[in-house]
């Protein structure tokens, strides 16, 4: 019988009490693209993240910014014949949780910049920074820049922190702006192309696991 309670007891005090401080943390995710004028049915991409979070819990609420490293490609094939190509981005998640118990719900903005990724059209596997549209503006030759550096992102979730420092977080992201760059979208714009064309942005699922110091 003690046994038994012993059993009951053990987990509740794993799991009742939320660590706040450092932590690391892993995660996976998909990544889908979607449009506000037209339903996408592009594939979607394996995503890879790693990062650093700090958690401050005060009572029943707690606020948790994290700074991440994101990284997932599109592979597509003949029938989806896009062009593959991978992204790397820094991402700043700033978390607002409401706990119960070692549960919590969390939910925040996330800002994110595209510092690299790969091309790889005609196994060119260029830079996707130096990709671009040449056109032309009052007579001269410019390039336009085809992705948009900067993201703002929103982000919803389910969190287990713990009191043995292990934490886990199940969320997902949408941006909330699209992924072409605002000089390509005005330049679509001017010369009258169709409405849904650079208008995808983002959105994913993702599960990370972590430990906090």
């Amino acid at each position: 019988m003690k046994k038994f309670i012993l059993l009951l007891i053990i987990p509740f005090i794993l799991f009742s009490q939320t660590r706040s401080g450092l932590g690391v943390h892993v995660g996976v995710g998909k990544v889908g693209m979607y449009n506000d004028d037209v339903v996408d049915n592009k594939k979607n991409a394996n995503g890879l993240q790693i990062g650093v979070g700090y958690n401050l819990k005060i009572g029943p609420v707690g606020f948790s910014p994290e700074f991440n490293v994101v990284n997932f490609k599109f592979n597509y094939d003949e029938e989806m014949p896009e062009i593959d190509h991978s992204k790397y981005y820094l991402s700043l998640p700033l978390l607002f949780k409401w706990y119960l118990g070692p549960l919590n719900l969390h939910a925040g903005p996330q800002f994110s910049y595209l510092v690299g990724g790969r091309w790889d059209s005609n196994n060119a596997n260029e830079c996707v920074l130096d990709q671009c549209i040449e056109a032309e503006k009052d007579g001269k030759i410019e390039e336009i820049d085809i992705y948009r550096k900067q993201d703002v992102g929103a982000i919803i979730g389910l969190g287990l922190d713990t009191k043995i420092g292990l934490y886990a977080s199940l969320r997902a992201a949408i941006s909330l702006v699209p992924i072409a760059s605002g000089e390509l979208l005005d330049y679509y714009d001017e010369n009258d192309v169709e409405r849904s064309v650079g208008k995808e942005k983002y959105f994913s699922g993702q599960l990370f696991v972590g430990y906090r110091f």
